[in-house]
């Protein structure tokens, strides 16, 4: 079963495997057994914590600076980047949340990059390298966790989160 699942997903199920080794013979007197157990686990989940919400519930998800601190939770995983992509969302041009997160950015502002690299929980919307969050407008973000597996690279993306940028009247 194991041998069939490796074939077909590429990479070991999810799961506690224990491998058990048995050594004897050559110059070793008696057996040497040793047994190791390991967990395999895909790092898939990613919860978009602040700013934002749904589009429906923009009205309370106002915020009042135009450097946010994004924050998201996630399973430990020290071999998994993180990265982060912003983007305006204008109902007059984009018809969900996903035709604006795909159109241009906001951070990166570098079009070719695709998406900012990114700690583990935080990032604090840059001052310089990113297009400058607008009083009155909503904004998408998006992370993605890109981790190694047997095939390659594979990618996970969270939810999309809006949320919009207060108009501030002195």
């Amino acid at each position: 079963k194991i041998l069939s699942a490796i074939t077909s997903m590429g990479k070991l199920p999810d799961g506690e495997y224990t491998l058990s080794f048995r050594l004897f013979g050559g110059n070793i007197d008696g057996e040497v057994n040793r047994v190791k157990t390991i967990n395999v686990s895909t790092p898939t989940s990613v919860n978009l914590i602040y700013p934002g919400g749904s589009l429906s519930d923009t009205t309370q998800n106002v915020i009042y600076t135009p450097y946010p601190i994004f924050q998201w939770s996630t399973e430990t995983c020290f071999s998994c980047e993180l990265f982060i992509r912003v983007a305006e969302f204008n109902p007059a041009f984009h018809n969900s949340l996903e035709d604006a997160i795909e159109d241009i950015t906001s951070c990166p502002v570098n079009q070719t990059q695709g998406w900012e690299t990114i700690g583990n929980t935080s990032f604090q919307y840059p001052i310089t390298g990113a297009k400058e969050l607008e009083e009155g407008k909503l904004y998408v973000w998006q992370i993605k966790k890109e981790f190694q597996t047997t095939l390659g690279i594979e990618s996970y993306l969270s939810s999309i989160s809006i949320f919009k940028i207060a108009k501030v009247s002195i």
